[in-house]
């Protein structure tokens, strides 16, 4: 009688145990995914300023110079464009393009879709 209390008081701590270290897992896992969105939102909050950064750059040191010119063509907008995209891009490191890639399905369509709404609020800024 004693031997089965001894057994069936061993299944009771293992089946506590177990539950114990499943909940932990659960928890640890959660910890993880929230770490990870934290940092690919701090991530992307870093992409997008230095998008800021460089449309206005690009606008204070060649837009201008070229619309008083009259030289703001079709090829300068693409020149200009590129050279936009080239600098933030220069500007990421590796570990920051990396998990980028790992996060958004395509990186060049995401970084050229925030350089084309950073310039659009600057024509509605600049139009006030």
């Amino acid at each position: 009688m004693n031997q089965v209390l001894e057994n069936l008081l061993a299944i009771v701590v293992l089946l506590a145990f177990a539950g114990a270290l499943s909940s932990f897992i659960k928890t640890a896992k959660l910890a993880k995914e929230r770490a990870t969105n934290e940092k690919v939102k701090m991530v992307i909050d870093v992409v997008e300023k230095i998008v800021s950064n460089s449309v206005a750059t690009a606008n204070q040191e060649y837009v201008d110079s070229l619309k008083e010119k009259g030289r703001f063509d079709k090829q300068a907008q693409e020149d200009i464009y590129n050279n936009v995209k080239t600098s933030v891009l220069d500007q990421l490191n590796t570990d920051t393009k990396k998990l980028l890639d790992e996060t958004i399905a395509n990186t060049d369509m995401f970084i050229n879709g925030l350089i084309e709404k950073e310039v659009r609020n600057d024509k509605k800024e600049l139009n006030k």
